[in-house]
C-alpha cells in the first residue's frame, strides 16, 4: 500500500513537471530534420559585346596617288577644219543672193589640270581640281594668222566608299563638272565653240579620276588589318585572382566595316567586332580558340560591352562573420520575460544552400538558464537551424530574409528553449545584419576588381580598354557556391591596335 502510494505520487509529480514545462514554453517539442544541402552552381549567362576600333587612310596619301595617276595634260587637239566658220546666207531685200565662202583653219590646243584638292562631305570624299583649256585657230582662211581663246572648268568627283562582303572597297561615285567659261573663239564675227568635244574629253577624265580613287583605297590592306584585329580579340582576362577567382573570356563571332567617312585629314571607317563575353568563377578557363576571319557583316553599334559578372558571398566567408556577431551578442546575455535570464555560448555556425532557393543557417549553442523561473532546468546544448529566402530590392545591395523558418535537432526535451532563443528578434537581427554587411562588402570589392581588371587588358598585339557606364543587378539567389547576385556591367570597349 505504501509503495503503491509513493509510486502514484512520483507519477503525479512527473506529470505536473511536464505540464509546467509545456505551459512555460508554450511550444510543441519536435525533433526537426537538418535542411537538405543543395550543390547547384550559379548559372552565369553569356553576353554579346561589340568592340570598336577604326582604320584610316591619310588624305595626303590618296592625294599623292591621284596626282601621280592623273596626268597634268588631260587632252590635246591638233586638227584641220575645212569649215572653221559656218557658211552664212547673204540676203538682199529679203532674197538670198549668195553664201559666204568656207573658211579653213587649223585648230590646236590642250587642257591642263591644276592641283587636286581633297575634302570631306560627311560620308563622301570629294576630289576637286580646275581645268584650263587653251585653243588656237591658225591660218584662218589664209587671212588671219591666229586667234586664241581660253576656257576654264571645275571638276568634282564625290565618292562614297564601302567594303564588300569579301573585304574589298567599293565606290559609289558622283561625277560633276561645270564650265566657268566655255571653250570658243570669235572668228570673223562668228562664235566658234568646242564645248561638245570638250565635254566628251572631260567625262573621260572624270572616269579616270574615279578609277584612280578606287585604286588608292584598294591599296589599303583592309582584310589583313581586320584579320589582325580579329585574332587579337580572342582573349582571357583575370577580373579577380582570389575570393573568388573570376575570369572573363572574349570570343569574336563576327566583324564588319561600315561606310568610310572623312574625319580631319583621314578617310576612316569603324571596325566593329561582335564577341561573346563569358564569365567564369573558380579555376582558370582555357583560352578561347581563334577561328578564321569570315565575311564582312553588317554590325550595328549595338550595346557596346556587356557582361554578367557574378557577385558571390562565399558561405565559408559568411560563417565566421556571423559567429563573431553572435558571440558579441552573447557577451550581453539574453533576458526574456517568459524565460528569464539566459547565458549563451555560440560555438559554431554553418551556412549552405537548401531547397526552394533558400539558405540554411545552423547554429551550435549552449544555453544556461539563470534564476528562479527556469534556473532549475539544466544547461542545454544543441544545434538549431534556420532557413530563409534571400531577397533584394531592385538595384539595391541590401539583403533581407523572407519567410523565416526554424529547424531544430535536439537531444533532449529542454532543447526547445534553444529554438525560443534563436527565434528572438535580437538574434535574428544579428544574423540578418551580418549577412547584409558581408554581402555589401563583397559587392563593392568585386566591382572594384572588375573596374581595375578591365582598365587595360593586353590582347595579343592589341590592348583593350573597357569603360563601365552602368552597373545593375538581378535578384539574389542561393547557390551551392554562395549567395549569388548577377551584376550586368555595361559600357564601351575600345581596342588599341596599330592597324594603320
Amino acid at each position: 500500500m505504501g509503495k503503491w502510494l509513493l509510486g502514484l505520487l512520483a507519477l503525479l509529480a512527473l506529470a505536473l513537471g511536464v505540464g509546467a514545462y509545456v505551459f512555460l514554453q508554450r511550444v510543441e517539442i519536435v525533433d526537426y530534420p537538418k535542411p537538405i544541402r543543395v550543390e547547384t552552381e550559379a548559372e552565369i549567362p553569356d553576353s554579346e559585346s561589340v568592340i570598336v576600333t577604326s582604320i584610316g587612310i591619310p588624305l595626303d596619301v590618296i592625294r599623292r596617288g591621284l596626282e601621280k595617276d592623273v596626268p597634268r595634260t588631260l587632252w590635246s587637239i591638233d586638227e584641220r577644219r575645212d569649215n572653221c566658220v559656218p557658211r552664212q546666207n547673204i540676203r538682199v531685200l529679203g532674197r538670198q543672193i549668195a553664201r559666204t565662202p568656207k573658211v579653213k583653219c587649223r585648230i590646236t590646243g590642250d587642257a591642263r589640270r591644276g592641283a587636286i584638292q581633297l575634302r570631306g562631305a560627311g560620308n563622301r570624299l570629294v576630289a576637286r581640281f580646275p581645268v584650263t583649256a587653251t585653243v588656237r585657230a591658225r591660218d584662218i582662211g589664209g587671212v588671219i594668222k591666229q586667234e586664241t581663246a581660253t576656257a576654264t572648268a571645275m571638276m568634282e568627283v564625290a565618292t562614297r566608299f564601302t567594303v564588300t562582303g569579301n573585304w574589298r572597297p567599293k565606290a559609289d561615285v558622283d561625277l560633276n563638272y561645270r564650265w566657268v567659261r566655255e571653250p570658243g573663239i570669235d572668228i570673223l564675227g562668228q562664235r566658234v565653240t568646242f564645248t561638245k568635244p570638250a565635254n566628251r574629253e572631260l567625262r573621260k577624265i572624270l572616269r579616270g579620276v574615279e578609277a584612280s580613287l578606287q585604286r588608292q583605297v584598294a591599296r589599303e590592306p583592309i582584310r589583313p588589318k581586320v584579320a589582325k584585329l580579329w585574332s587579337s580579340g580572342f582573349t582571357r582576362v583575370s577580373l579577380s585572382r582570389e575570393n573568388p577567382p573570376v575570369w572573363l573570356t572574349i570570343e569574336p563571332k563576327s566583324t564588319g566595316i561600315g561606310e568610310f567617312r572623312v574625319t580631319g585629314r583621314e578617310l576612316r571607317a569603324d571596325v566593329l567586332l561582335s564577341a561573346q563575353t563569358r564569365v567564369f568563377v573558380g579555376e582558370e578557363p582555357a583560352p578561347p580558340v581563334a577561328s578564321p576571319l569570315g565575311r564582312n557583316r553588317a554590325i550595328s553599334g549595338g550595346t557596346g560591352f556587356v557582361a554578367t559578372v557574378p557577385v558571390l558571398a562565399d558561405y565559408a566567408e559568411l560563417e565566421p562573420v556571423l559567429l563573431r556577431a553572435l558571440t558579441k551578442f552573447a557577451e550581453k546575455g539574453l533576458e526574456r520575460e517568459d524565460l528569464g535570464r539566459i547565458e549563451l555560448e555560440f560555438e559554431s555556425v554553418e551556412v549552405y544552400a537548401t531547397t526552394g532557393g533558400r539558405i540554411a543557417v545552423g547554429v551550435v549553442l549552449t544555453a544556461q538558464p539563470v534564476g528562479n523561473l527556469t534556473g532549475r532546468w539544466k544547461k542545454t546544448k544543441g544545434e538549431v537551424w534556420l532557413t530563409g529566402m534571400p531577397v533584394t530590392k531592385s538595384d539595391s545591395q541590401i539583403v533581407r530574409i523572407d519567410d523565416l523558418k526554424i529547424f531544430g535537432d535536439m537531444d533532449q526535451t529542454t532543447g526547445d528553449i534553444l529554438i525560443r532563443i534563436i527565434d528572438t528578434d535580437d538574434i535574428r537581427s544579428e544574423i540578418e545584419a551580418a549577412l547584409v554587411e558581408n554581402f555589401q562588402k563583397d559587392y563593392d570589392r568585386i566591382l572594384a576588381k572588375v573596374r581595375d581588371g578591365l582598365a587595360n587588358v593586353p590582347a595579343g598585339e592589341a590592348s583593350l580598354s573597357f569603360t563601365l557606364s552602368s552597373v545593375t543587378h538581378g535578384e539574389i539567389a542561393a547557390t551551392g557556391s554562395g549567395l549569388y547576385m548577377p551584376v550586368e556591367a555595361k559600357g564601351a570597349v575600345d581596342i588599341d591596335i596599330r592597324l594603320d
